[in-house]
């Protein structure tokens, strides 16, 4: 059997195939036209003659199925009736839509998860580090509280060892220092003769106990001095001291040692109202230490004393073209019974407490103080003093 085909879309359901056919739709509205205005009263024959009509290719899908006609073949634009329902092929592109988003909306869910569960991850290992490291700042914080407990419990002991050091050395100085100078007392009026007349050989001897009695003297007192300013019991009396009459002072003191030695001693000359203010006695402690040590340790040339006034402090130099001091023996020079080991200094005599207690009375007065020195070329030792008195420490205790 053959497909049938027909002119017109009448016959498309009684068992043709289709073809191009005129559309009855058309021509029945168009017939009803010509009817109603025939029955307005047109003449008919005054009415346009309608020459062909609009087709198109119109197909019967049950007879395409049943001649095994495929639709691909049919002309572009067909119109195909008694096609079963397909909702696929009607919202193919809606479904892929749909089925693209989904699967867009799944790997962002799929992301998200993700990304939840590595914060999760991460919150959990940050809570974790910080517990451990909470426990360990306690741990430590228990660890220094205990080396501070032990820290305050040995300088406790270290002040209180010190300050036993400081008041037995000011007693035993006391208890010693009277004792001797009743030998000296006593061996001067032997050698002054007042109780009878002595031998050369004992006036040797009695000179030599004099002179060990004198030295052992100056270093009970030196001793005597640290443990007052260890213990804060040095008493410092500051008041205004004439820098004319003072520097006389020191010059008749240290005089006899310079010109032994054949030294040049230079000083300032200040007018007669010129004041310091400082200790009087402590002062010209400080001043005869340094110039002494300046003297006792210069053979030729001499010592110079210079004194400075600045703003706020005064500025004084001791000044000498001595031994000097090797780079090496810095730190020990302010270290109490320490010395220059050296041929020289070995030759002279001293307790090593001189610069310690020197260095000491000066910070008393709130001053510092420093040096220079070449080996074999001199020393230049410098030290200030604050010029207004609410600068000036009170006396303190040094440990």
């Amino acid at each position: 059997m053959r497909p049938i085909y027909a002119l017109h879309s009448i016959f498309l359901p009684y068992g043709i195939v289709g073809g191009k056919l005129v559309d009855g739709y058309n021509h029945g509205q168009i017939a009803a036209s010509l009817g109603i205005r025939i029955l307005q009263g047109e003449d008919p024959f005054s009415i346009q003659i309608i020459e062909g009509s609009s087709a198109q290719y119109m197909f019967n899908y049950e007879q395409l199925e049943r001649f095994n006609i495929d639709i691909k073949d049919l002309p572009p634009d067909s119109v195909i009736i008694n096609q079963p329902f397909s909702f696929y092929k009607m919202y193919t592109t809606l479904i892929w839509t749909m089925i693209g988003f989904a699967a867009i909306l799944f790997s962002i869910i799929t992301l998200l998860g993700i990304n939840i569960n590595k914060r999760i991850h991460l919150e959990y290992k940050i809570k974790e580090d910080n517990e451990k490291l909470e426990l360990r700042v306690k741990e430590r914080t228990k660890e220094l509280n205990e080396l501070l407990e032990q820290k305050i419990l040995y300088q406790e002991q270290i002040i209180k060892s010190s300050q036993f050091k400081s008041e037995f050395m000011a007693s035993m100085s006391h208890e010693l220092r009277t004792p001797l100078n009743s030998v000296i007392g006593f061996t001067d009026v032997i050698l002054e003769r007042i109780s009878g007349e002595i031998n050369e050989e004992q006036d040797k001897y009695l000179t030599n106990v004099k002179s060990s009695a004198l030295h052992l003297l100056d270093l009970i007192n030196d001793v005597l001095d640290i443990a007052k300013i260890e213990s804060g019991k040095m008493e410092m009396n500051i008041e205004d001291v004439n820098l004319s009459k003072i520097i006389s002072q020191i010059n008749t003191m240290i005089k006899p040692i310079y010109e032994k030695k054949n030294l040049k001693f230079e000083f300032p000359k200040f007018d007669k109202e010129k004041v310091i203010q400082v200790d009087r006695l402590r002062f010209k402690e400080i001043l005869f230490n340094l110039l002494s040590n300046a003297v006792k340790y210069t053979e030729t040339g001499g010592v110079k004393l210079e004194i400075l006034e600045n703003e706020d402090d005064w500025v004084i130099n001791i000044i000498d073209t001595g031994i000097g001091i090797a780079k090496q023996d810095f730190d020990i020079v302010f270290k109490e019974f320490k010395r220059v080991n050296s041929e020289y200094t070995n030759s002279i005599e001293g307790t090593g407490l001189g610069l310690s207690i020197t260095k000491k009375l000066i910070e008393l007065h709130g001053g510092n103080i420093s040096f220079t020195s070449e080996l074999g070329k001199g020393s230049t030792f410098t030290f200030t003093i604050p010029k207004k008195i609410n600068q000036i420490s009170e006396a303190i205790k040094i440990i």
